[in-house]
Protein backbone atom coordinates (compact mmCIF):
# COMPACT_ATOMS: atom_id res chain seq x y z
CA UNK A 1 0.00 0.00 0.00
CA UNK A 2 1.33 3.42 -0.94
CA UNK A 3 1.82 5.85 1.90
CA UNK A 4 0.43 9.26 1.00
CA UNK A 5 2.50 12.34 1.71
CA UNK A 6 1.41 14.87 4.32
CA UNK A 7 0.97 17.38 1.50
CA UNK A 8 -1.49 15.09 -0.33
CA UNK A 9 -3.40 14.37 2.88
CA UNK A 10 -3.58 18.09 3.69
CA UNK A 11 -4.88 18.86 0.19
CA UNK A 12 -7.58 16.20 0.63
CA UNK A 13 -8.56 17.66 4.01
CA UNK A 14 -8.93 21.11 2.46
CA UNK A 15 -11.08 19.65 -0.33
CA UNK A 16 -13.25 17.92 2.27
CA UNK A 17 -13.56 21.19 4.19
CA UNK A 18 -14.82 22.96 1.06
CA UNK A 19 -17.41 20.19 0.57
CA UNK A 20 -18.53 20.18 4.20
CA UNK A 21 -16.92 16.80 4.93
CA UNK A 22 -15.96 13.69 3.02
CA UNK A 23 -18.52 12.63 0.41
CA UNK A 24 -19.05 9.22 -1.16
CA UNK A 25 -18.22 9.89 -4.83
CA UNK A 26 -15.10 12.01 -4.19
CA UNK A 27 -13.96 9.30 -1.74
CA UNK A 28 -14.39 6.63 -4.41
CA UNK A 29 -12.54 8.79 -6.97
CA UNK A 30 -9.63 9.34 -4.56
CA UNK A 31 -9.36 5.58 -4.03
CA UNK A 32 -10.32 4.45 -7.54
CA UNK A 33 -6.98 2.80 -8.31
CA UNK A 34 -7.20 0.56 -5.25
CA UNK A 35 -10.79 -0.37 -5.98
CA UNK A 36 -9.94 -1.25 -9.60
CA UNK A 37 -7.17 -3.57 -8.38
CA UNK A 38 -9.58 -5.21 -5.92
CA UNK A 39 -12.31 -5.63 -8.52
CA UNK A 40 -9.92 -7.14 -11.09
CA UNK A 41 -8.27 -9.49 -8.58
CA UNK A 42 -11.43 -10.68 -6.86
CA UNK A 43 -13.35 -10.66 -10.13
CA UNK A 44 -10.83 -13.10 -11.60
CA UNK A 45 -11.10 -15.31 -8.53
CA UNK A 46 -14.89 -15.24 -8.63
CA UNK A 47 -14.92 -16.02 -12.35
CA UNK A 48 -12.58 -18.97 -11.81
CA UNK A 49 -14.63 -20.41 -8.96
CA UNK A 50 -17.88 -19.90 -10.88
CA UNK A 51 -16.40 -21.55 -13.98
CA UNK A 52 -15.23 -24.55 -11.94
CA UNK A 53 -18.58 -24.69 -10.10
CA UNK A 54 -16.94 -24.32 -6.69
CA UNK A 55 -19.93 -22.47 -5.27
CA UNK A 56 -19.04 -22.65 -1.56
CA UNK A 57 -15.66 -21.02 -2.23
CA UNK A 58 -17.34 -18.56 -4.59
CA UNK A 59 -19.73 -17.60 -1.77
CA UNK A 60 -16.89 -17.09 0.71
CA UNK A 61 -14.91 -14.90 -1.71
CA UNK A 62 -18.04 -12.89 -2.60
CA UNK A 63 -18.65 -12.38 1.13
CA UNK A 64 -15.10 -11.13 1.62
CA UNK A 65 -15.48 -8.69 -1.27
CA UNK A 66 -18.78 -7.40 0.12
CA UNK A 67 -17.15 -7.06 3.55
CA UNK A 68 -14.29 -4.99 2.15
CA UNK A 69 -16.67 -2.52 0.53
CA UNK A 70 -19.01 -2.40 3.52
CA UNK A 71 -16.01 -1.71 5.79
CA UNK A 72 -15.09 1.31 3.67
CA UNK A 73 -18.67 2.58 3.56
CA UNK A 74 -18.92 2.19 7.35
CA UNK A 75 -15.66 4.10 7.81
CA UNK A 76 -16.91 6.88 5.55
CA UNK A 77 -20.21 7.16 7.45
CA UNK A 78 -18.30 7.42 10.74
CA UNK A 79 -16.02 10.13 9.32
CA UNK A 80 -19.05 12.06 8.06
CA UNK A 81 -20.72 11.90 11.48
CA UNK A 82 -17.58 13.19 13.21
CA UNK A 83 -16.75 15.84 10.60
CA UNK A 84 -18.36 18.82 12.41
CA UNK A 85 -16.21 18.16 15.50
CA UNK A 86 -13.08 17.47 13.44
CA UNK A 87 -13.55 20.72 11.55
CA UNK A 88 -13.84 22.66 14.82
CA UNK A 89 -10.67 21.29 16.41
CA UNK A 90 -8.45 21.19 13.31
CA UNK A 91 -5.82 23.91 13.01
CA UNK A 92 -6.63 24.84 9.41
CA UNK A 93 -3.70 27.27 9.20
CA UNK A 94 -1.33 24.33 9.70
CA UNK A 95 -3.22 22.24 7.17
CA UNK A 96 -2.94 25.03 4.60
CA UNK A 97 0.80 25.39 5.26
CA UNK A 98 1.33 21.67 4.80
CA UNK A 99 -0.73 21.68 1.59
CA UNK A 100 1.38 24.56 0.29
CA UNK A 101 4.58 22.69 1.16
CA UNK A 102 5.66 25.23 3.77
CA UNK A 103 7.50 24.22 6.96
CA UNK A 104 5.51 24.17 10.20
CA UNK A 105 8.30 24.53 12.74
CA UNK A 106 9.29 27.94 14.01
CA UNK A 107 13.02 28.71 14.34
CA UNK A 108 14.29 27.31 17.63
CA UNK A 109 11.20 25.14 18.22
CA UNK A 110 11.78 21.59 19.39
CA UNK A 111 10.66 18.98 16.81
CA UNK A 112 8.82 16.87 19.39
CA UNK A 113 6.90 19.65 21.11
CA UNK A 114 9.32 19.76 24.06
CA UNK A 115 11.08 22.82 25.37
CA UNK A 116 12.52 25.01 22.67
CA UNK A 117 16.24 25.45 22.27
CA UNK A 118 18.01 28.77 22.70
CA UNK A 119 18.32 30.93 19.60
CA UNK A 120 21.22 32.92 20.95
CA UNK A 121 22.95 33.82 24.17
CA UNK A 122 20.09 35.05 26.34
CA UNK A 123 22.20 35.16 29.47
CA UNK A 124 19.95 32.64 31.21
CA UNK A 125 21.49 29.70 33.01
CA UNK A 126 21.27 26.23 31.54
CA UNK A 127 19.71 24.42 34.49
CA UNK A 128 16.46 24.56 36.41
CA UNK A 129 15.78 27.59 38.56
CA UNK A 130 17.10 27.33 42.09
CA UNK A 131 14.76 27.51 45.04
CA UNK A 132 16.08 29.25 48.13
Amino acid sequence: MVRLSDKTLAERMLQAREQGGYRFLPFVRMNAKGYVVLVVYFGALLAFFAFTAMWPVFGVIAGVVAGVFLRDVSWLIGIQRNWPFSAKVTDWDKVQKIAAGLPLAEPGAAPNGGPAGCLGNSGAGGGPPSVS
